[in-house]
């Protein structure tokens, strides 16, 4: 993941993002910003998620219920009457669609490593490894005391560069995936500010970990990334 941090940001709060993972992060290049590594992911449901980072976030939809009681009182008779609930879709202009994977016996299986944004930092953490087995490997990190969320250094960042701190803008790359190392985020410049909610705090706490032009493997309990610790 790759950080880079701003001197002016908007302090106005932000609604958080969901999501669960483990990363690999790297600081962004930019000249004139601080540059700084964070990993996500991702987001409760007991899953673990992994997450490949220099950033990234999540996005939902809603629907509202709404809670209507009978007009008639002569319905109620002598007993109370119960509330009628009624649920009420929003209108969305988004379009979902499905695609069934191939039965083609020819099709050729897809290399994860060629749809990285770190191809030349792939790892067996990355590709391989369960979670269950990182969360108790002894070369990893803890980030909280909990081992909820634990990193990995992939590459080292500049010596003397700074770490970011709350309140402060950074950008990073990032990208995500949960265990069975299904990608389901990806970006190469994610810009936030820290502590605004824009982010899962897993990728808050994980950035705020890593200095310029790290590279690191971030490993995020899903309490972390969407559950009841993730914001």
């Amino acid at each position: 993941m790759e950080t880079e941090q701003c001197e002016e940001f908007d302090p106005a709060p932000k609604p958080t993002k969901p999501e669960v993972e483990e990363a690999i992060t790297e600081p962004a290049d930019d000249d004139t910003h601080t540059e700084l590594p964070c990993g996500s992911a991702e987001e409760g449901q007991e899953l673990h998620g992994e997450e490949q980072a220099e950033a990234e976030s999540c996005a939902g939809e809603s629907q509202s219920s709404d809670i209507r009681k009978p007009s008639d009182p002569e319905q109620c008779g002598d007993t109370a009457c119960k509330e009628q609930r009624k649920l009420q879709k929003t209108n969305s202009w988004k379009t979902v669609r499905f695609q069934e994977p191939s039965m083609d016996d020819d099709v050729l299986e897809i290399d994860s490593s060629a749809e990285s944004l770190f191809p030349e930092y792939v790892t067996e953490e990355w590709t391989s490894s369960t979670f269950e087995e990182l969360f108790g490997a002894d070369d990893w990190l803890d980030i909280t005391e909990d081992r909820l969320l634990r990193k990995k250094l992939v590459k080292s960042g500049a010596p003397d560069a700074l770490i970011p701190v709350w309140g402060q803008e950074v950008s990073v790359k990032m990208q995500c995936v949960v265990e069975d190392r299904t990608v389901v985020e990806k970006d190469t410049k994610l810009v936030f500010v820290i502590g605004e909610g824009d982010v899962n705090q897993a990728l808050e706490e994980c950035v705020m970990s890593m200095q310029k032009r790290e590279i690191t493997l971030l490993l995020a309990d899903s309490q972390c990334a969407y559950g009841l610790l993730g914001r």
